[in-house]
């Protein structure tokens, strides 16, 4: 999933967010082009995540996605240090929904987590901490500098929320709500780089646990 705003820090996690490594790009063949480095991938992130949402100040909503997320972070296959920041959701023209940097800052869209379960929102979290803990990140520069997921990556991803939520005991009819009751309509068709919510659901299902 994608994000679009932000909030307040909050530092979750335990150990700190190893570095990824980024390699040339080959396409038919060794390519002169050399990605950014990760200081400068991780401020295109975050301006990009600026050009779409502003912070928000939600103090009650921060303390219930906090406690909700805690445990998550202390799973063994998060290793990573994540800090979360509350964007706007409903942004003119297109909603934000959540999105993570390779330093660890998590970026949550308010009203669409305002309306989870805590099950569906560690669902969420976790796909979006899946992309830095798979080393997506890291994988998917394209030739202009910027950075996108193939499906294949989203599923490795769907597929890292649903064991990270299925070890905390939490059902996976959360995790297939979160993307059939939660996304928004227009998005259930698919893009680019996601499936349409049906495949995505049924996919579930294929994840090793």
């Amino acid at each position: 999933m994608r994000i679009l705003r932000r909030l307040g820090t909050v530092a979750l996690g335990a150990a700190a967010l190893a570095s990824a490594a980024c390699s040339p790009m080959t396409m038919n063949g060794p390519s002169s082009y050399a990605p950014p480095s990760m200081d400068d991938a991780i401020l295109m992130c975050h301006e990009e995540t600026d050009l779409f949402a502003e912070p928000v100040q939600s103090p009650d909503l921060m303390r219930e996605v906090q406690k909700d997320l805690q445990p998550l972070m202390e799973l063994d296959q998060v290793r990573g240090q994540y800090n979360i920041q509350l964007m706007e959701s409903e942004i003119p023209g297109r909603d934000f929904h959540a999105s993570t940097c390779p330093d660890g800052t998590l970026y949550l869209g308010e009203q669409f987590f305002a309306e989870m379960t805590p099950g569906e929102r560690v669902f969420v979290a976790a796909h979006e901490i899946g992309h830095n803990e798979l080393n997506h990140l890291a994988k998917s520069w394209n030739s202009d500098g910027s950075s996108e997921f193939a499906r294949g990556q989203e599923d490795e991803s769907d597929c890292f929320g649903v064991k990270a939520m299925t070890d905390l005991g939490y059902n996976i009819a959360e995790a297939r709500s979160a993307l059939s009751e939660r996304i928004p309509e227009e998005l259930h068709e698919g893009d680019y780089s996601h499936r349409p919510v049906a495949e995505r659901v049924a996919n579930l299902d294929l994840c090793p646990l």
